[in-house]
C-alpha cells in the first residue's frame, strides 16, 4: 500500500484478525497518508485477542486517539437483521460474546473446545477417589506464567473406561 498517490479512503476489514506483526504495520502505513492526502481511514472488526490492535485503540486517551470509536453489538441489529429467536439460538455458541457482544477472546481458550472442558468437569464430579484404578498414567503440569497467562498447576490421572 506504500507509495499510492492521492489516497482518499482506506478500509481495513477484520483488522483485529490480521497477524499480530501486521496489525501495527497496517495502522502505521494507513496513518502515513494523513499528511499526504488526508484520507478517511475506516477500521472494522469483530474483537479478537486481548491486547490486539482494536483493544489498544480503545485504550488510547480520547484526546490522543485519531479515530472516532463506534461500538455496535448485536442489539443494534435486533429485530432488523437478527430475529430474537436467532439471537437466543446463537447465544448457545461459545463464540457468541466475541462475535455478537464485542468481547475479546480470553475467557475461552483456543486449545480445548468448551464441550471437552464441560465433559471433563462432569467426569470430575463423578470421580470417586476411593475406587481402585488399575495401572494408569498420572501427570502434573505447571505453567509458570512467563507470558500473558496466570500461573497454573494441573494434575491428571487416567481412568478405566
Amino acid at each position: 500500500m506504500r507509495g499510492l498517490p492521492n489516497v482518499s479512503f482506506i478500509f481495513l476489514d477484520e483488522a483485529d484478525f490480521f497477524p499480530p506483526g501486521q496489525q501495527q504495520d497496517a495502522k502505521d502505513v494507513s496513518e502515513r497518508y494523513i499528511a499526504k492526502s488526508n484520507p478517511w481511514i475506516v477500521m472494522v472488526s469483530t474483537p479478537n485477542a486481548p491486547d490486539g490492535l482494536f483493544e489498544r485503540i480503545e485504550k488510547e486517551p480520547e484526546d490522543k486517539c485519531l479515530y472516532k470509536r463506534l461500538y455496535f453489538d448485536y442489539t443494534y441489529g435486533l429485530d432488523r437483521i437478527y430475529t430474537r429467536e436467532e439471537i437466543e439460538k446463537t447465544k448457545t455458541s461459545p463464540s457468541f460474546e466475541r462475535e455478537y457482544n464485542l468481547k475479546y477472546l480470553g475467557l475461552i481458550g483456543n486449545v480445548f473446545h468448551t464441550t471437552y472442558i464441560d465433559a471433563a468437569i462432569q467426569r470430575g464430579k463423578e470421580y470417586d477417589p476411593d475406587t481402585p484404578v488399575k495401572m494408569c498414567g498420572k501427570s502434573l503440569g505447571i505453567d509458570p506464567a512467563f507470558g500473558s497467562s496466570n500461573f497454573g498447576i494441573v494434575g491428571t490421572q487416567g481412568v478405566n473406561q
